[in-house]
């Protein structure tokens, strides 16, 4: 039997790439917040960790980790047959539950006993949440490139330009799954996500550009709350400190830089909630016409109307900042390279 190791939060995410990474909390554990890249393989379901847990706090420990091994019994064939494959792919596995201890330990001894090399987090899920935490109480390692504009002036599109250049980006939008505002879902098609699991993508995004040595990234300009998350508030700080970049365009560049998200398919009757919400602000008449625009498919003229009177007044205000420079463009494939171009010239100063 070989022995059961042991790795720390710290080792683990310096490793990650050797490692893979097998969750074994419930799923509505794992959906809450996970390890980004880390695999959910429950031990219990929902129903029976909350059983167990009853049994623990009402009968006894003994009888309640009885009942835990009748639930994992017939699950552990398919946990060693996975380990299996993954030792032969050339990669480490290592099990994870809430605190490191009774669900993923047993696991990984079923899987030495078998003679399979296997790993168990140190204080498991509960650990790296600290070490989350823990990050986001220092000032950020970096400095941030921060992308301003009207809506549909193309921040999104400049971010996605640059990831493909491999230009350092955090996507806030795209971690939170909102693009903000009474359309941000329209977007992101409905997906959700908590603070926790946003704060977790946003660590591992900020861990793989240091990785790569970049001490920048390239951000959209955001409030404190993106959607229905929070914003740490260092990393805010940190955006508020960084330089500051306007971009500009004509507003019928702004209206087809939107029209491929709001025309996605099987998405009309959100478009159609979204606006009904919109009643008080704009009034019944426009927001009539809007719809009836959106139900003929005339979605230029319905984007073009949500701009003039929703979109741009609402984010006037949000506008007033000490700009580095403004960057104005015609055609949207040289939108990141005249960002890329700036950047150059202001190294070559320093």
């Amino acid at each position: 039997m070989l022995p059961l190791q042991k790795i720390s939060i710290s080792e683990l995410l310096q490793n990650q790439d050797d490692y893979v990474i097998v969750d074994v909390r419930t799923t509505r554990e794992f959906l809450e917040d996970h390890i980004p890249g880390a695999v959910s393989m429950p031990i219990l379901t929902d129903e029976e960790h909350h059983e167990v847990g009853t049994i623990f706090k009402q009968v006894s420990h003994e009888t309640a980790k009885e009942k835990g091994l009748v639930y994992a019994a017939p699950k552990l064939l398919d946990f060693y047959r996975y380990a299996r494959e993954v030792v032969k792919s050339g990669k480490r596995i290592c099990f994870q539950c809430f605190r490191g201890g009774m669900r993923s330990q047993s696991i990984a001894t079923v899987v030495t006993m078998m003679n399979l090399p296997a790993y168990v987090l140190e204080g498991g899920y509960k650990a790296y949440r600290q070490e989350i935490n823990r990050f986001f109480e220092t000032p950020m390692p970096f400095h941030l490139l921060v992308l301003h504009g009207y809506t549909g002036v193309g921040k999104s599109l400049a971010l996605e330009q640059l990831e493909k250049k491999n230009e350092p980006i955090i996507h806030l939008e795209r971690l939170a799954k909102n693009s903000g505002s009474v359309y941000g879902n329209v977007f992101y098609d409905d997906q959700s996500i908590t603070q926790k699991n946003f704060e977790s993508m946003l660590y591992a995004q900020i861990q793989k550009n240091r990785k790569q040595g970049n001490n920048y990234a390239w951000i959209e300009s955001e409030g404190k709350r993106v959607g229905k998350v929070v914003l740490p508030p260092v990393f805010y700080q940190a955006s508020e400190h960084g330089t500051h970049i306007r971009l500009e365009t004509s507003r019928g560049q702004r209206v087809e830089n939107l029209f491929s998200d709001y025309s996605m398919g099987g998405r009309v009757d959100v478009l159609i909630t979204a606006t009904n919400r919109l009643r008080k602000r704009l009034g019944n008449s426009r927001c009539d016409g809007i719809l009836a625009a959106i139900e003929a498919d005339n979605l230029d003229f319905a984007i073009e109307e949500l701009l003039v009177h929703y979109y741009d007044p609402l984010y006037e205000h949000t506008l007033d900042w000490p700009y580095a420079t403004t960057i104005s463009y015609d055609k949207p494939e040289s939108l990141s390279i005249l960002l890329m171009e700036w950047q150059k010239t202001q190294k070559e100063k320093k």
